[in-house]
């Protein structure tokens, strides 16, 4: 909660928890006192819901349509090892070559948090970067791991773009893309997947990053 002036509180603590049979969620209890009326206090209980499997690890890291964290996202902002070592001082960043069905690339591990790359090995700017860390959100609050209705209700101008099994939610405008799971959908390999699809088999993010645009 954020207070102003006149609503700050006395005091605010928290007092007591339940655990959910599956020690999937948790109830916290916080107790809260404000002013009230002749010098009283008035006493709330706030009952907040959380996922205790998800964490509450939260490194202050956000992907947004132009940074991560720190590290300015553009297509014309060189990468290098000491760059990207001064922008995360806290993480081990190496340098790898990457091999696809197209041309070679470079790629940089930043630690556990994520991975930057190239579009070749001729080129030293960036391409695209995908996160790595399931904690990290994106600006619009989706993280790895959220299911295809999770996504749409926050996001929902996504379109989907798929190749065999591979599937992605993106908007045109917007540099942020997410990779989804075929769920528990087990038949032959379609030639395309749609909106349907993702919604009917269960699908969940298994991917999310930035990638430059192309023209």
């Amino acid at each position: 909660n954020t207070y102003d002036a006149k609503t700050s509180p006395l005091t605010s603590e928290i007092i007591g928890a339940f655990v959910s049979p599956s020690k999937a969620r948790l109830l916290v209890i916080k107790k809260h006192s404000t002013r009230g009326i002749e010098g009283e206090r008035d006493q709330e209980l706030h009952f907040i819901g959380c996922h205790s499997q998800k964490g509450y690890k939260f490194n202050g890291l956000v992907l947004t349509e132009t940074a991560f964290g720190n590290l300015n996202l553009d297509q014309n902002n060189p990468i290098a090892v000491t760059e990207l070592a001064s922008v995360f001082k806290k993480e081990q960043v190496t340098k790898n070559l990457g091999q696809q069905d197209g041309p070679d690339f470079w790629y940089y591990s930043i630690g556990e948090l994520a991975t930057a790359s190239t579009t070749d090995t001729q080129s030293n700017t960036l391409y695209q970067l995908w996160i790595n860390d399931n904690s990290i959100p994106d600006q619009y609050g989706v993280t790895k791991g959220m299911t295809f209705e999770e996504v749409i209700k926050k996001r929902p101008n996504l379109k989907v773009s798929s190749y065999h099994y591979h599937i992605y939610l993106y908007e045109k405008e917007s540099h942020i893309m997410y990779e989804m799971s075929i769920g528990n959908y087990n038949g032959p390999d379609q030639y395309a997947y749609d909106m349907e699809h993702l919604k009917t088999y269960n699908s969940k993010v298994i991917g999310m990053g930035w990638r430059m645009k192309t023209r």
